[in-house]
């Protein structure tokens, strides 16, 4: 929501992530350990029903506020609706851009408030049902079934944290339109040399975020053809050129190729960011090095042309990308 570029829409977009953060309290029946990547979409229009949803929850703040007000127990009300409140305030994106959608762990703090509110309220109903004893038990029937619940889901969400591989399975269900839960399953499967099934994962990051660089990377990295290769990273290099990963496995992939030029040229333009693997400068060594070529009884040697390693244009990407210039034309 940070980076739309309708103010209207971040507006939107901010008040409704306040209400899903409060209805995460009231009902977590779905958690998720990322909400990024399209998982909660933005609010473009006025139209869009999640608003009704963010009206109900204004009346309702503005009516425990009224209520906080006449209140015989003012004091204590008011301390957990601060308690509720001003936590997440940071979290909230009204005085700063944060860098996610939405986080459960923001809601740990506001949930001691969210508890003290719920107490106080339980103790309001049973006080006014002293003499329907009827009433009175059920009330507690109810909250101890709440209590149950509740208790039921943290168990439950509890052994979703067992391990890499059920964390990620379960972000699968939780969030199937994050692309990047996929991403994270997929690599998973890759450590586990699951390759296909990383390959599933990884083409399904990038149907529901085709800019995804990263998994374009590595679905490379899972992939047997050596053209399907190149093409992942040259595309993964046309939507981000200083992408430091996918310049360091291109040049890689032109050294297995013995096509040094090209090889040489990709490991220059990595090693032109303090990120770049440290292992290029070997790399590259071997492609600038003497070959040496074993003749009976003598020894031959010959060497490779002189490369231009100034050469670190980014501009000479899209040169090299095409295909239509030839290994010494890239340097140039």
């Amino acid at each position: 929501a940070s980076f739309a570029k309708s103010q209207y829409t971040r507006v939107l977009t901010y008040l409704y992530l306040a209400v899903f953060s409060l209805l995460q309290l009231l009902c977590p029946s779905t958690l998720s350990y990322d909400w990024q990547l399209g998982s909660l979409p933005l609010v473009t229009r006025c139209t869009d029903t999640r608003n009704i949803i963010t009206a109900v929850a204004a009346a309702a703040a503005v009516g425990l506020l009224l209520a906080a007000k006449k209140a015989t127990m003012k004091k204590p009300l008011v301390f957990s609706l601060l308690f509720l409140v001003l936590p997440f305030i940071p979290a909230s994106n009204i005085f700063f851009p944060v860098g996610f959608v939405a986080a459960e762990r923001t809601l740990y703090i506001p949930s001691i408030g969210y508890c003290l509110l719920v107490a106080l309220g339980f103790q309001r109903i049973v006080s006014h049902l002293n003499k329907n004893q009827n009433c009175k038990y059920l009330a507690v029937l109810v909250l101890g079934l709440v209590l149950v619940i509740s208790s039921a889901r943290l168990v439950t969400r509890n052994t979703v944290w067992a391990s890499r591989e059920t964390l990620f399975r379960s972000g699968l269900s939780s969030t199937p339109n994050n692309g990047k839960v996929f991403y994270n399953y997929g690599n998973f499967l890759r450590d586990q040399e699951r390759k296909e099934e990383a390959r599933i994962c990884y083409k399904e990051a990038l149907r529901l975020w085709p800019s995804y660089v990263i998994a374009l990377n590595n679905l490379a990295t899972v992939t047997d053809n050596e053209t399907d290769i190149e093409n992942l990273l040259l595309k993964a290099l046309h939507l981000d050129s200083g992408h430091t990963t996918a310049l360091f496995n291109l040049a890689d992939l032109y050294r297995q190729q013995s096509l040094c030029a090209k090889s040489k040229f990709y490991f220059s333009l990595c090693l032109s960011y303090p990120d770049c693997l440290p292992e290029a400068h070997t790399l590259i060594a071997q492609c600038s090095q003497r070959v040496i070529v074993t003749h009976s009884p003598k020894i031959q040697t010959r060497e490779y042309p002189k490369i231009n390693t100034r050469t670190t244009k980014l501009k000479m990407l899209d040169k090299c990308n095409n295909m239509s210039q030839s290994d010494d034309q890239c340097l140039k």
